[in-house]
């Protein structure tokens, strides 16, 4: 029985992260990208990039690094998980994934 659990988590993943491989869409695993917008803008600045579609910039400090700045890891009962004390965070540390964009010499994300 428990394999079979292991197994479809596996599935899941597996297929889940390809019907989401592009990166603009309406949706992303089960959030629209309107939530993302609405919530992250007052904290930084949405661009447009030619590769990744729109990403988000951050309004933070120089030093700024994801899962290394303003916040801790804990242990949970699925793993380690980032919990940040940004207010913003909820959304870029559990969603999406961080690049450091060297045009605008800063971490982006992308939803």
């Amino acid at each position: 029985k428990n394999q079979l659990g292991v197994l479809a988590l596996f599935f899941g993943l597996l297929f889940g992260n390809l019907s989401h491989a592009k990166a603009e869409s309406n949706y992303y695993r089960g959030v629209s990208f309107q939530v993302f917008y609405d919530a992250l803008t007052p904290y930084g600045d949405w661009v447009k990039d030619a590769r990744y579609g729109y990403i988000w910039l951050p309004a933070v400090y120089e030093e700024f690094h994801p899962y290394g700045t303003n916040g801790h890891w804990v242990m949970t009962e699925y793993g380690n998980t980032w919990v940040s004390d940004y207010d913003w965070g909820w959304a870029t540390f559990h969603y999406g994934r961080w690049y450091f964009d060297d045009y605008y010499q800063s971490w982006a994300w992308i939803p």
